[in-house]
């Protein structure tokens, strides 16, 4: 799927919900890592401060909004 950032959106959980798409999730601050999903391109920006970061290569879809255009697997 393929769908145009909207910066209205504070993270980009919020924006796939609203996009039709539904990945888990618990916390939506970072904790839980529940959203945690492969990033396979492009930059991130962390709106918060994730208490555990993830690995390279993952990213918490609570707390990012993109820098560039990104892939993710879902």
């Amino acid at each position: 799927m393929t769908a145009q950032w909207d910066p209205e959106y504070d993270n980009l959980l919020d924006f796939a919900e609203d996009q039709g798409i539904y990945p888990e999730f618990d916390c939506r601050s970072g904790i839980c890592q529940t959203c945690m999903h492969d990033l396979l391109e492009g930059e991130v920006d962390y709106t918060v401060k994730p208490l555990h970061p993830p690995s390279p290569g993952k990213v918490l879809l609570c707390c990012i909004r993109p820098r560039t255009n990104l892939v993710i697997d879902l």
